[in-house]
């Protein structure tokens, strides 16, 4: 696009007149006034209403001056350039207002965005980040100091040589010891909520990993995705109160979810609510996997970066979370235990696919197989892993006959008298919490 620019916009340009120079400049003031009132005018009330997480005044004024306007920007302005039953006039109009907007973005707003995030001391790291990264090159500095000596020794460096260079480190340490002495201590608040930040990018790195490896498919990997991006989203704006909130959200039953409810209950139309059980189901066990390898995370790693009883915290926390995901699925066992079983055999037939793939690797790169039983191999365990592409169809279990059949009391009536009692009743998917009856109804 911007080559095409290149060639259009230089004779269009030559004639550029002062009343196009006003224009621009009614354009620029109308465009930054545009922003300016979404940024602070409507976003404030997005925020509000909990529909966008807090964004600093700082933030938002780089976001007022950094707005680019680049390939679209042009690429718009060349449809119309191009295009038939439009006034030679308004074309050159057009092009030349749209191509000076852009290069004053590029040329004005791209090169002073720096001084401006300086400004706001932006192009900084926190004082809890400062913090942060002390103490984990204090940490790293100590580990690689112990290991000096071992590594002279493999590597039959001299002891004085070995020695120097731990002193050198032994210097630093103690330079950055005094640094951090000098630094405001991190509140334990502020601990926690670095660490729920690690434990989200943590988990976001674990769902990526099932999708690479074949276990997750692509929707279900944007849904959980999606869930670690709220949960970020939520602990900046709230610290713990927000990432717990988020938690419940994420389990809850989404918009999406309570429409398919009504399809089925005022149509009968069961599908939409199939695929939504369906997907739940899959999110819930793959957190629940997750959240087992973040708790791992929260009792080991934690502890050497940010203290033990901020690990303790985050452990807590994340073992409530693992709790409340247990409870969603096992509702959804009980229901349907034939269709859990299914989904495990799936996910297990994937990982197996996935360790086999990895063992023939293996003994290709060793020399132990040659290339063309390798490639046979492979041919046959992609036949093996079509088997485990569809998750299997999840049967709601919402025939009144069979509901009928299934109930002791009604066992011993003749087909004739179940079909009439059938007649009667109207199958209905209940929520956890949603209220079936009140008392005193009839």
């Amino acid at each position: 696009i911007f080559f095409l620019v290149g060639i259009l916009v230089p004779n269009v340009l030559k004639d550029f007149t002062g009343e196009q120079a006003i224009w621009l400049v009614v354009l620029l003031a109308v465009a930054f006034a545009a922003r300016f009132a979404v940024l602070f005018g409507l976003l404030p009330l997005m925020i509000r209403a909990k529909l966008s997480q807090n964004v600093s005044n700082a933030f938002k004024t780089v976001m007022f001056w950094g707005g680019l306007r680049g390939a679209v920007s042009l690429a718009l302005a060349l449809i119309i350039f191009e295009t038939d039953g439009v006034e030679q006039d308004v074309k050159n109009f057009i092009v030349v207002l749209v191509t000076c907007f852009v290069l004053f973005t590029l040329f004005v707003n791209a090169t002073t965005i720096r001084f401006v995030m300086a400004m706001f001391g932006l192009d900084k790291l926190s004082p809890a980040d400062l913090a942060v990264r002390d103490r984990v090159m204090a940490l790293s500095l100590s580990r690689i100091q112990g290991e000096i000596h071992n590594v002279a020794e493999a590597q039959q460096v001299s002891e004085k040589l070995a020695g120097e260079i731990s002193d050198d480190f032994t210097k630093r340490l103690s330079t950055l010891e005094h640094q951090m002495e000098n630094t405001a201590e991190l509140g334990e608040d502020d601990r926690v909520k670095i660490g729920l930040g690690t434990l989200v990018n943590r988990e976001r790195e674990i769902y990526l990993k099932r999708f690479s490896d074949g276990v997750a498919s692509d929707d279900i990997t944007r849904a959980l995705l999606a869930g670690t991006d709220i949960l970020e989203d939520s602990m900046k704006s709230d610290g713990v109160k927000g990432y717990e909130e988020a938690v419940a959200q994420k389990l809850g039953f989404d918009f999406g979810f309570r429409v398919a409810m009504y399809l089925q209950r005022r149509f009968g139309l069961t599908s939409a609510l199939q695929n939504q059980l369906a997907e739940r189901f899959e999110v819930l066990i793959a957190t629940q996997t997750g959240l087992r390898q973040l708790l791992d995370v929260a009792a080991k790693s934690m502890e050497s970066l940010l203290g033990s009883e901020t690990a303790k915290r985050l452990e807590a926390i994340v073992r409530r979370r693992a709790a409340v995901t247990d409870q969603a699925l096992d509702a959804l066992k009980l229901q349907y235990p034939a269709y859990f079983e299914a989904v495990q055999r799936c996910h297990m037939g994937r990982v197996t696919v996935r360790l086999e793939d990895l063992d023939y690797r293996r003994m290709l790169s060793e020399q132990l197989i040659s290339p063309d039983v390798y490639n046979n191999l492979i041919q046959e365990l992609g036949l093996r892993a079509r088997d485990f592409e569809t998750m299997p169809e999840l049967d709601l279990g919402l025939k009144p006959e069979v509901m009928v059949a299934k109930v002791p009391f009604f066992a011993e009536l003749d087909p004739a008298r179940i079909h009439q009692i059938v007649s009667l009743l109207r199958p209905r998917l209940v929520l956890p919490g949603e209220k079936v009856i009140t008392k005193g109804e009839t």
